[in-house]
């Protein structure tokens, strides 16, 4: 079980995290779930893949980040991870 994040700022990529926590790799999923349900993200796409591979991005532009001319993008992949 493993999870990849990458933060991109204005199509920069700034930040990468990777954890094999189960406990913290559950309820990084849970938050993003609840983000796309309440929809506050500006976009967000998910993609199942046949090889236990769950590919999520979520865009969040500047009506959301509250800064101008800034936009978030938080790309997942969630691998082995059984829902």
């Amino acid at each position: 079980m493993k999870m990849i994040l990458e933060i991109f700022k204005n199509n920069e990529k700034v930040n990468e995290i990777v954890t094999t926590s189960e406990k913290e790799i559950y309820k990084t999923l849970a938050q993003v779930y609840y983000t796309k349900d309440n929809k506050l993200a500006t976009k967000t796409i998910i993609n199942h893949t046949y090889y236990n591979i769950l590919s999520i991005t979520q865009v969040f532009n500047q009506s959301y980040t509250q800064l101008p001319n800034t936009t978030y993008t938080y790309k997942y992949q969630f691998e082995d991870v059984k829902l």
